[in-house]
């Protein structure tokens, strides 16, 4: 499945999801479990700008080792894994 960038099939294999929901993904993971609960709101909101921050750095990270794909304007990204992301991370295909 080495597809060109243009060619139309690119993303038949491909599941988008919005980076602002990626990095939901990211908060979740790290706040479940009660480890903000009865925290101040407004370290909360710095938690969670931190969280945000660093997950969009990971996914740049990623998309330049070629496991990811960006796509859309930079206000309204959409990732998906490539094959090389879907080989490393069976269980999230």
């Amino acid at each position: 499945m080495n597809w060109h960038p243009g060619d139309p099939r690119r993303d038949q294999h491909a599941r988008w999801s919005g980076l602002d929901l990626v990095c939901q993904w990211g908060w979740d993971a790290v706040s479940r479990g009660g480890r903000v609960a009865g925290v101040p709101a407004t370290h909360r909101d710095t938690w969670r700008r931190c969280n945000d921050r660093d997950v969009r750095a990971a996914v740049g990270v990623l998309v330049r080792f070629g496991a990811l794909r960006l796509d859309d304007p930079p206000d309204a990204r959409r990732v998906a894994f490539t094959a090389l992301g879907r080989a490393a991370m069976p269980s999230c295909w």
